[in-house]
């Protein structure tokens, strides 16, 4: 016996409807300068922390900054935590003076 296409359709499960996706109104993100500024500062700050507490060596937090890249720029928090170490004998001056890109 031959089967049409009508007995087939009404065989097989309905399709799902479509479901409207609502706009959230939000643009697509965009990585500013700021956004960069901000993760570069918080891969500064954990480096300097991870130094303090002898999981890194200085050369090893100082790449991990990124002293050694031509744009590199550093923050006053940065600035801070880098002149606390010094303070405390973990950071040594040439290492303070990299990261103040001097």
């Amino acid at each position: 016996r031959a089967i049409d296409d009508v007995e087939i359709e009404e065989k097989l499960p309905n399709e799902p409807k479509a479901i409207a996706v609502a706009k959230s109104g939000l643009k697509p993100s965009v990585h500013t300068s700021s956004d960069t500024d901000d993760k570069s500062t918080q891969v500064s700050l954990k480096a300097l922390e991870m130094l303090s507490r002898g999981s890194l060596s200085e050369k090893s937090a100082l790449a991990a900054i990124g002293t050694y890249q031509d744009a590199y720029s550093v923050g006053p928090d940065v600035r801070i935590k880098a002149l606390e170490l010094v303070e405390q004998g973990k950071l040594s001056e040439r290492g303070l003076i990299a990261i103040l890109g001097v």
